[in-house]
């Protein structure tokens, strides 16, 4: 006898296979690069769903360095798709045919999620912090032209921007900006000379500061007779320089220069204020002209007080009591400076009945002339 199924048996036995098959097979994730999710066609994400990733990001990444491809799974076996986060920082990054470039420094948020009609989207995270690419600069000279060219260092990558400052011994001389990746100065050293010639790059917001530096000589021409410059030191001050060669109030120094030969290379010193005191100041300046004929003036002994004395008093006690007469007062002065020339006392005294009011005044004066006066006030009990 054959067995008999009914029809309602047999309608759950297919739907119950039907289950057990998964999702058709046109059923495809779809792999995003914008950041947007987009969902599987007909298929209903189950709860619970997972996704992590299966590579680790790289290590010191820099602006420019590899690009990275991430792979990542989930757990109910569909395709994982991967987007740039809205949480990522100054463009750190972007995603394209599945490569991450890193563009900008800053960080780099890569979204993993698998999301499906009808459920939630399962989503995972990587954060990629993105340096600041290291750069090297070269100085080249050659023509009457100054040439500095910046690259960048690996892993780092990209063609850096921004400006470049030229100098000479130390003192800046222009500036240019970077156009693909070089900068250029017109600059030749003087006749006769070498100088040591210095780039530095400045760097900006995506690529660190560099600098490159080299020697470098000028024309060499023969001088048959050049004159010697001179150089002379000029000293003034608001205040005259007394009798013991002291000043007390700042003393400006101005130079004045002849060169009958050629031009002063970098021009005449500029004045100079001195603000300090000193027992034996020297200032010492030297000229160069353009034939390497130099010159100098050494201003000696230069002696400057703008410090005041300071005054101790001995013999007394302020607002003291003492019974018969006034007591004898001297005082203490110093000046670590110039020292003390002197130190005079005088007093005044007022009778108020049996109570007399005695007032002293110290007087300080140092060899440089500057004063410092003090009071002390006593009183003599009849």
């Amino acid at each position: 006898m054959k067995p008999f199924v009914s029809v309602g048996t047999f309608a759950l036995i297919v739907l119950a296979a039907a289950l057990l098959a998964g999702p058709p097979a046109s059923a495809a994730a779809v792999t995003g690069s914008t950041g947007a999710v987009s969902g599987s066609l007909g298929y209903v994400q189950p709860a619970g769903t997972t996704v992590s990733f299966t590579s680790s990001p790289p290590a010191n990444v820099v602006v420019g360095s590899p690009g990275y491809t991430p792979t990542a799974e989930s757990s109910s076996g569909q395709p994982v798709s991967f987007a740039i986060d809205s949480a990522t920082t100054n463009a750190a990054c972007s995603l394209s045919s599945g490569v991450v470039a890193f563009m900008n420094a800053g960080s780099c948020v890569l979204d993993a999620y698998v999301s499906g009609d009808g459920g939630p989207a399962a989503q995972a995270q990587q954060t990629i912090a993105v340096g600041v690419a290291t750069t090297a600069t070269v100085l080249t000279a050659g023509q009457g032209t100054l040439t500095a060219t910046v690259t960048v260092q690996a892993p780092g990558g990209g063609t850096p921007a921004g400006v470049v400052i030229f100098s000479v011994e130390g003192r800046t001389i222009g500036s240019a900006g970077l156009a693909g990746g070089s900068a250029s100065l017109s600059y030749t050293p003087p006749a006769n000379t070498t100088e040591t010639l210095t780039a530095s790059y400045q760097g900006e917001a995506d690529y660190s500061p560099s600098a490159g530096s080299l020697t470098a000589s000028g024309p060499t021409v023969e001088v048959p007779f050049a004159v010697a410059p001179t150089i002379r030191a000029h000293l003034s001050s608001t205040g005259r320089r007394n009798a013991y060669g002291w000043w007390h109030t700042p003393v400006r120094v101005v130079f004045r220069c002849l060169s009958p030969s050629a031009r002063i290379r970098g021009g005449c010193p500029r004045p100079l204020t001195l603000r300090w005191s000193g027992r034996d100041l020297t200032v010492r300046r030297t000229i160069t002209n353009l034939y390497g004929v130099s010159a100098t003036v050494i201003v000696r002994h230069i002696r400057i007080d703008l410090t005041r004395p300071r005054i101790r008093w001995v013999g007394a006690r302020e607002q003291a009591r003492y019974h018969g007469r006034p007591p004898r007062v001297r005082c203490v002065a110093t000046d670590r400076v110039s020292g003390i020339e002197r130190c005079r006392v005088s007093r005044r005294v007022m009778r108020h009945g049996g109570l007399e009011t005695v007032e002293y005044r110290a007087t300080a004066r140092s060899w440089a002339g500057t004063t410092k006066t003090a009071w002390l006030t006593v009183y003599i009990v009849h």
